[in-house]
């Protein structure tokens, strides 16, 4: 294999092949230790990267905008069942959760807090709302280009923004 490849105008081939041919070392043996295969697996385990280590990939918008658009489903939702399992159990715990008091108390917010958590409450309902109509768009096999996927995507991100702050501040 040598001759041959070291007869070939390939410079990266003669030196792959110089590579391959160098003799065998051998290495002394290590001492083995009676370890249970469950803690070599658990060593294992705990010095893995997560799989796929997000952290050597270049953020692009497709990705970004499905992790948030996941992720602002999980806190609409998880709002709404929280709200909702805590209105139904309030009387169990003598809480009055009606609509009288629960406005009575955001009135009393501080206003940073107050307009904080209406901007987090109607960024994550418009942004998952506006990705939403986005992805049905998709379903129709619109817009599935990359170019066509850019611009649904600036399309998302400029209609959250303004949705968010009509919400917030109005």
């Amino acid at each position: 294999m040598y001759s041959v490849i070291s007869k070939t105008r390939l410079p990266v081939a003669r030196t792959l092949a110089a590579c391959n041919a160098r003799a065998f070392i051998a290495t002394p043996m290590r001492e083995r230790t009676e370890e249970s295969q469950a803690a070599v697996a658990e060593r294992a385990r705990k010095n893995r990267p997560v799989s796929p280590n997000l952290g050597i990939y270049q953020p692009q918008m497709s990705w970004v905008l499905s992790g948030l658009h996941r992720n602002t489903g999980v806190l609409v939702a998880g709002g709404a069942y929280l709200y909702a399992a805590a209105f139904g159990l309030a009387p169990m715990f003598g809480l009055d959760l009606s609509s009288a008091t629960v406005a009575a108390t955001v009135a009393s917010l501080p206003t940073p807090v107050l307009l904080g958590t209406k901007a987090l409450i109607a960024g994550s309902l418009s942004f998952h709302c506006f990705n939403g109509i986005r992805h049905l768009w998709w379903d129709t096999g619109r817009s599935v280009s990359n170019q066509g996927v850019f611009k649904t995507g600036y399309a998302v991100i400029a209609a959250t923004t303004l949705a968010t702050g009509y919400l917030t501040f109005f």
